[in-house]
C-alpha cells in the first residue's frame, strides 16, 4: 500500500480527526438526521427494530473530534438532530425527545470515560488503549439500552427487548464508527500490492459465497479470519475502512432476506441480534487486532531506533559498547557497535565468541572492582573500560569501551605547553627585573658625568674669549645634553614607579588648580618663546596620588602639546568632574577628575593613536620635522597615571589637533588598581 494515492486516503482519514469548522458542525447535523431516519431501513423484514444505528457511531465520532470545552455544544447538535429524526418520523414528541436526550447522553457517557484521568487527547495506541475503548462502548450503550427501555415502558411496551436491541446496535456502531476520530498516527507501512489485492478480493469471494451459495449459520464468521489478516499487515485505518465496509455488506444482505442471517425459521428480533452480535465481534476483533499491530509496529521502530543509536551514529564514533553472554568461560556478544569490533577485532571472532585477551581480562577486573579500568594498549593508545551486569540477569554483562587516547595526549600537550608557558614567563619576568635593575642602575651612572658636562658647558659658555663659531656649536652641546638629561629622568621615573613599595607613604591629596598652575609656570617661557597662547579654563577639584608623579604626567601631556603645535597656536588646559571613565575593582564606577590638554597642532593619525602610549614610539611625522624627544613622554604619563589609580587618554578627532586628558579618581575614592 506504499502508493501515493495510499498515501493521500491516509492523509485524509488523519484530517478528519481535527477540530472541526462551522461547514462541518451543518454537514454533521444534516448526517445525524439522515441516518437516523434511514436507520429504520436498516430493520430486517417483519421487524421493529433496526439492527444497526449508525447515528450513534457518528455522534460518538463527532463529539470526540471537538475539543473538551466545546463537546457541549456537539451533545446539543446530537439530541436536536437526533430528537428531530424521530419527531419527524412517526413517533410522539416524548418519545423523540427521549431517544434524542439518550442519544446525547450515551455519547457524552462514551466520551467522558474515554477522557477520565486522561493528561492527552485519547488515542488507541496500545491494547490497553483498546481494553478502555471496548469497555466504554460497552458501558455507554448498555446506558442507551436502558434509557430507552426506559422510554419504551412508559409507552407500554417491553422493557428488555427494546433496551437489548437497542443497546446492541449502538454498540455495534459505535465500536466500528467511533475509532476514526481516536486512530493514532498513521505509519505509513509499505504492503505488496499483490498482498492487498489478493486480501480483498478473499473478503469478496467470502461474502459473495455467503451471499449466494446458500452457506448456513455455522459459516457466518468467516470473513473475520480475513478482517483479522487485514487487522495485522494493513495500517489501522485501512482496518477500520474494510471492517465498516464489511459490516454494512452483511447487513445490506441481511435486509435484502439473503446471506445466512435469513435463514428461514429466524424471527427478526433473533435476526437484529445475530447481525448486531457480528458487527460488534468484527469491530471488537479489529479494534484489539489493528492496535495491537500498532503498538508492536511501534515497539519495533523503537527497537529499530535503539539499535541504530546503539551501533551507529554519534554514539558509535565515541563509545563502544557491547552486550555479552557470559556461559562459564565462554563469552559471546550478543551486541556490539563497529567502534567496540575496531577496539576487540583481536578477541572477537566472527562467530562472535569473545576470547580471552587483555581488554576482557581488564572487563573481568572491571566487573570485581565495580570501578573502571584504565590502560595503555599495545599500539599505544588508552582505553578505559567501565563494566557491569544487566539488571537481573547476573549472565549478561554490558561493557562500555572509551578510546581516551587523544584525550589523554590533548591534556599531556596542554600541561608541556602550561610547562613551557610557566617557564616563559619566568623567563620573562627575570629580564624584565634584570632590564629594570640595568636601567635603574645605568641611569644612576650616568647622571654624575651627564651633570659634569653640563656644568663645564655652562663654563665653557661664559668665557669671553669663545669664538662665535665655537658658542654655536657649545650650545648645540647644551640642547642634546639636556635633552639627554630628560631620557635618563624619565627613566628613572619608570624604573621608581615599578619597584617602590613604599609609594602609599608619598600619596596625598592634591589640589587640580595647584597641580595645573605648577606645569603651566614650568611650561609658559617655552609657549611665550614659540608664539603660542597657553590657557587655563576651570580647575576645581582634588585628588589623591603622589604629587611629583601626577604633576609629571601632566608636564608630559603639556610639553607634547607645546611642542607640536605651531606659532600662533593654542594650548588649553581645563579640569572637569568625570564619573563614566574609571571603574572599581567590584565593577562599580568611580567618581574622577579629568584634566584636558587641548592643542591646535596637526593632530594624529589614525593609524599612530594605537601606539602613542608604547615606549619610545614615535610618529612618522615627528621623525621626519626632526622633532625633539624620544618618545618617552606619553609612556611616562601613562605608567605614572596607572600607579595613581587613573589612565591617560590621546585622542584627535579628524586631525583637528590633540585632546590630551590625564583622569584621576577624586580623593575620597582612590583605589589603586591592580599591577
Amino acid at each position: 500500500m506504499g502508493s501515493a494515492a495510499s498515501g493521500r486516503l491516509e492523509l485524509a482519514v488523519a484530517s478528519i480527526q481535527r477540530t472541526p469548522r462551522w461547514w462541518a458542525w451543518v454537514l454533521v447535523a444534516l448526517a445525524l438526521f439522515a441516518l437516523s431516519r434511514l436507520g429504520v431501513a436498516f430493520t430486517p423484514f417483519g421487524g421493529s427494530v433496526a439492527a444497526w444505528w449508525p447515528a450513534a457511531g457518528v455522534a460518538a465520532w463527532f463529539v470526540l473530534v471537538n475539543p473538551r470545552q466545546r463537546r457541549w455544544a456537539a451533545l446539543v447538535l446530537v439530541f436536536v438532530a437526533t430528537g428531530l429524526a424521530n419527531a419527524t418520523g412517526e413517533r410522539d414528541l416524548v418519545t423523540s425527545v427521549g431517544f434524542g436526550l439518550a442519544n446525547a447522553i450515551e455519547a457524552g457517557v462514551f466520551a467522558a470515560l474515554l477522557d477520565h484521568r486522561a493528561t492527552r487527547r485519547f488515542r488507541l495506541r496500545s491494547v490497553r488503549h483498546a481494553w478502555r475503548f471496548a469497555l466504554a462502548v460497552l458501558a455507554a450503550s448498555s446506558l442507551l439500552g436502558i434509557l430507552v427501555g426506559l422510554v419504551v415502558l412508559a409507552d407500554g411496551r417491553e422493557f428488555l427487548p427494546a433496551a437489548t436491541q437497542a443497546a446492541a446496535s449502538h454498540a455495534a456502531a459505535i465500536l466500528i464508527i467511533a475509532p476514526f476520530a481516536v486512530l493514532p498516527p498513521p505509519t505509513y507501512l509499505r504492503i505488496p500490492r499483490i498482498e492487498v489485492i489478493a486480501q480483498v478480493a478473499a473478503l469478496t469471494g467470502i461474502l459473495v459465497f455467503l451471499a449466494v451459495g446458500g452457506a448456513g449459520l455455522p459459516l457466518t464468521f468467516l470473513p473475520v479470519g480475513i478482517l483479522a489478516w487485514g487487522s495485522f499487515r494493513f495500517p489501522n485505518w485501512g482496518s477500520y475502512v474494510e471492517t465498516l465496509l464489511t459490516g454494512v455488506a452483511v447487513l445490506a444482505m441481511t435486509v435484502a432476506g439473503i446471506g445466512p442471517f435469513s435463514e428461514p425459521g429466524l424471527d427478526p428480533r433473533t435476526q437484529v441480534l445475530i447481525v448486531a452480535l457480528f458487527i460488534f465481534m468484527a469491530g471488537l476483533y479489529n479494534l484489539f487486532l489493528s492496535t495491537a499491530s500498532y503498538e508492536l509496529s511501534a515497539a519495533n521502530r523503537t527497537s529499530r531506533d535503539f539499535a541504530k543509536l546503539f551501533t551507529g551514529g554519534f554514539i558509535d564514533s565515541r563509545v563502544g559498547l557491547v552486550i555479552a553472554e557470559r556461559r562459564g568461560a565462554t563469552w559471546r556478544a550478543l551486541l556490539a557497535n563497529s567502534a567496540a569490533r575496531g577496539v576487540l577485532r583481536s578477541e572477537l571472532r566472527q562467530d562472535d565468541v569473545w576470547v580471552h585477551g587483555p581488554i576482557r581480562e581488564h572487563v573481568e577486573n572491571s566487573l570485581r572492582t565495580g570501578h573502571r579500568a584504565t590502560f595503555e594498549t599495545s599500539d599505544g593508545g588508552v582505553m578505559t573500560i567501565d563494566a557491569s551486569t544487566v539488571t537481573g540477569d547476573d549472565t549478561r554483562v554490558a561493557v562500555q569501551v572509551f578510546d581516551i587516547t587523544d584525550s589523554v595526549r590533548a591534556t599531556q600537550t596542554l600541561l608541556d605547553a602550561e610547562r613551557a608557558r610557566a617557564t616563559a614567563l619566568a623567563a620573562k619576568l627575570d629580564l624584565e627585573r634584570r632590564q629594570s635593575d640595568f636601567v635603574a642602575t645605568a641611569s644612576h651612572e650616568l647622571r654624575t658625568p651627564i651633570a659634569s658636562i653640563a656644568g663645564y658647558l655652562e663654563l665653557i659658555e661664559e668665557s669671553d674669549e669663545l669664538p662665535a663659531q665655537s658658542r654655536e656649536w657649545i650650545e648645540v652641546v647644551q640642547r642634546n645634553t639636556a635633552r639627554l638629561s630628560y631620557l635618563i629622568d624619565d627613566l628613572l621615573i619608570l624604573a621608581r614607579v615599578q619597584e617602590r613599595a613604599d609609594r602609599h607613604f608619598l600619596i596625598a591629596e592634591v589640589a587640580v588648580a595647584d597641580l595645573v598652575d605648577e606645569v603651566l609656570t614650568r611650561y609658559s617661557p617655552s609657549a611665550r618663546q614659540r608664539g603660542l597662547e597657553l590657557s587655563v579654563g576651570d580647575c576645581d577639584g582634588l585628588v589623591q596620588g603622589v604629587p611629583s608623579e601626577l604633576g609629571h604626567a601632566l608636564a608630559s601631556l603639556v610639553a607634547n602639546a607645546v611642542k607640536f603645535t605651531p606659532r600662533g597656536g593654542r594650548v588649553r588646559v581645563e579640569a572637569s568632574h568625570d564619573d563614566s571613565t574609571l571603574v572599581a575593582a567590584d565593577g562599580s564606577a568611580l567618581s574622577a577628575v579629568r584634566i584636558t590638554v587641548r592643542d591646535t597642532g596637526p593632530g594624529i593619525a589614525a593609524a599612530d593613536l594605537p601606539h602613542v602610549f608604547d615606549r619610545f614610539y614615535r610618529t612618522k611625522e615627528a621623525e621626519e620635522a626632526h622633532a625633539p624627544g624620544t618618545g618617552l613622554g606619553l609612556a611616562v604619563a601613562q605608567e605614572l597615571a596607572h600607579a595613581n589609580g587613573g589612565i591617560a587618554e590621546v585622542s584627535s578627532p579628524n586631525r583637528e589637533g590633540v585632546i590630551a586628558a590625564l583622569i584621576v579618581p577624586v580623593a575620597d575614592e582612590w583605589i589603586r588598581p591592580a599591577p
